[in-house]
């Protein structure tokens, strides 16, 4: 699956494929496919015994060993699904996903799945989200144990996610030895930041240049912040201190001069018409911050920096050795 790169002058979008260091991520693409639908490669157990798990909707028996799962969203559920060796029997599939989902059969959408296709696949467990699946529970329930992840939006971190997954599939060694990995390698390129760290702040961005809109990321629970904090790289004062507890408050683009940073992450989806990020670009208030002076906006691919898995957190990680450590910074700036 490749995936276009967006440049102009001083700004690049790398599209996933142009991400250097996958196979470090997850131990190469095919050992991830490789993976029985959530069993260990060659096994034969059965799935017919079952545990109590306790989820979004309350506690559902399911199958110590599934071996046929559904995954009803792409980015949060089959992704991190995925890197842990299981390949579900169907999902939801959507352009956002960091990995090649091989040939699982597709199930719909994650606001509209469909009850037929995923009825058909006779599936002895359904994965899906509590804010997107809700409504539709009991409906799902009848046709196998289904399991609702909580909204980590609102309430948790960025890895809660993956690990809540393989809490449920019995992936949990798959899971640590996946986050022993990252630990590793944040902590060398924490060393490499070593020089700059106590001066440089930071600002990840989501601009709508053509829809008036900004929206600011803090806390923990996006895997773009998780790494930056991991870093020890402190945001902004101008995202920090925006009014309210929200991890992703929404304001006026007029406020842009505000967020100000030595670096600024300009965070787009690589699926975005040219023309909002034309805007972004052109934008006189953005002129006006020290980041834009200084040729430190920097645009990234949003779909690793919105995500909540190992890989996901690497990928942002490849961002920040490319902008960061492959460059001079200047963080001389007086926005403080």
């Amino acid at each position: 699956m490749t995936k276009k790169t967006i440049e102009a002058p001083g700004f690049t979008i790398p599209g996933i494929e142009d991400i250097t260091r996958r196979d470090f991520l997850v131990g190469g693409a095919a050992a991830l496919l490789l993976g029985g639908c959530g069993s260990d490669r060659g096994s034969n157990e059965s799935s017919g015994e079952r545990r109590p798990f306790e989820h979004a909707m309350g506690t559902t028996e399911v199958p110590v060993r599934p071996e046929r799962v559904v995954a009803l969203d792409s980015l949060r559920i089959l992704e991190p699904l995925l890197q842990l060796d299981i390949t579900p029997a169907g999902a939801v599939v959507t352009a956002n996903i960091l990995s090649n989902p091989g040939d699982i059969e597709r199930v719909g959408t994650s606001l509209e799945p469909s009850i037929e296709a995923i009825a058909a696949l006779e599936p002895d467990l359904i994965v899906g989200e509590e804010s997107l699946q809700e409504e539709m529970y009991d409906q799902l329930s009848q046709i196998a144990p289904t399991v609702l992840a909580y909204d980590i939006a609102t309430d948790g971190n960025a890895l809660d996610r993956q690990r809540f997954l393989a809490e449920l599939v019995g992936r949990l060694d798959r899971f640590e030895e996946l986050v022993s990995d990252y630990e590793g390698r944040v902590e060398g390129v924490r060393n490499r930041l070593a020089p700059m760290r106590e001066s440089l702040e930071v600002s990840p961005l989501n601009p709508y240049a053509e829809s008036d809109v900004v929206y600011c990321y803090r806390g923990d629970f996006l895997g773009s912040t998780r790494v930056l904090s991991d870093l020890g790289i402190p945001l902004s004062a101008g995202v920090r201190e925006l009014p309210g507890d929200s991890p992703q408050p929404q304001v006026s683009f007029e406020l842009i001069p505000e967020l100000d940073a030595d670096v600024i992450f300009a965070l787009f989806d690589p699926r975005s018409e040219e023309s909002e990020i034309e805007a972004f670009r052109a934008s006189p208030l953005l002129e006006q911050t020290f980041a834009a002076e200084n040729g430190q906006v920097f645009e990234v691919n949003s779909d690793p920096w919105y995500g909540g898995s190992v890989l996901a957190l690497n990928l942002v990680l490849d961002d920040i050795e490319r902008y960061l450590l492959d460059r001079e910074i200047d963080t001389s700036g007086d926005f403080r």
